[in-house]
């Protein structure tokens, strides 16, 4: 006995209507978003807040749409909050100079950074994301700028093997999956391998390829990649803003980074990018 034909057009309805919802991408995030660059900005902000630090970034996101932060994994396998390609700023002397790929998370642990009067410690990408459950931050926004690039005692080459930045995402993915976040994080670097992996393990976390020039060669690459954006330097000269509405008209998000000054504050405002990274949020008060 077949169904009725009224059952039938509801069935089909329905499917149809799931299919146009599907989607290969995420949701993008809102047009216009303005991150504070390592937090509230680079060095120590207002002689208080040391950059990628816990106070650095809650200063941020209660100003403005949210915070780019620099990240790395250490020895045991787990995500930190740092810029640089060796561990330094030590307050307390004599520590030998290391970098956090090759740095157990007891040590980490164990040491302050001590900037200018500021003091601070470095903190696990997980304390970050507690602040968020922590506070009413639904509404704000990360973008997590993967570090791959060391000095040589860390890695011959400099650049991170294959290995560390796939068991890097796989932990990111599960980061995010953990504190339900995929929202609100995006993930940029200009290691192809680290965003590849992470769309293996979660096609609907955003991943924007990082670029410093020919933005051309990495929108197509972006395009083919199926990524969901570009983070660029407002540096490159190849940067146009026609090129950026190409690249919005074929469905990839763009954020310029760093806004240090009056100029280069306009030059991110002409571009019309969907974010732009402030060094200094008293230039977007």
């Amino acid at each position: 006995m077949g169904f009725p034909k009224i059952i039938v057009s509801v069935l089909l309805a329905s499917l149809i209507g799931l299919a146009a919802c599907r989607s290969d991408k995420p949701e993008p995030f809102p047009e216009g978003l303005v991150f504070g660059h390592r937090g509230s900005g680079v060095g120590i902000f207002e002689g208080k807040y040391i950059e990628n630090t816990k106070s650095a970034l809650r200063y941020g996101l209660q100003h403005l749409d949210g915070c780019e932060l620099d990240i790395q994994m250490s020895l045991d396998g787990s995500l930190w909050v740092y810029h640089d390609d060796v561990l330094n700023h030590f307050c307390e002397p004599g520590i030998q100079q290391v970098c956090i790929p090759k740095s157990k998370d007891v040590f980490l642990e164990s040491i302050n950074q001590c900037r200018d009067s500021v003091t601070d410690r470095i903190y696990r990408l997980s304390e970050i994301f507690d602040l968020f459950q922590e506070n009413d931050f639904s509404d704000k926004f990360l973008s997590l700028d993967v570090k791959g690039y060391f000095s040589e005692e860390c890695f011959p080459g400099q650049n991170a093997p294959k290995e560390y930045f796939v068991e890097m995402a796989s932990e990111l993915c599960q980061l995010i999956k953990k504190y339900d976040l995929s929202t609100q994080v995006l993930v940029e670097t200009d290691y192809e391998v680290f965003l590849d992996e992470v769309k293996s393990g979660d096609a609907f976390i955003k991943c924007h390829l990082l670029g410093y020039e020919n933005f051309q060669e990495k929108m197509e690459i972006a395009l083919e990649k199926n990524y969901d954006g570009l983070s660029f330097s407002l540096a490159a000269t190849s940067l146009t803003a026609d090129l950026v509405q190409e690249a919005k008209r074929k469905g990839l998000q763009v954020q310029l980074w760093p806004v240090h000054d009056q100029l280069s504050l306009q030059k991110a405002r002409d571009l019309k990018a969907f974010s732009m990274q402030v060094s200094d949020i008293h230039l977007v008060q």
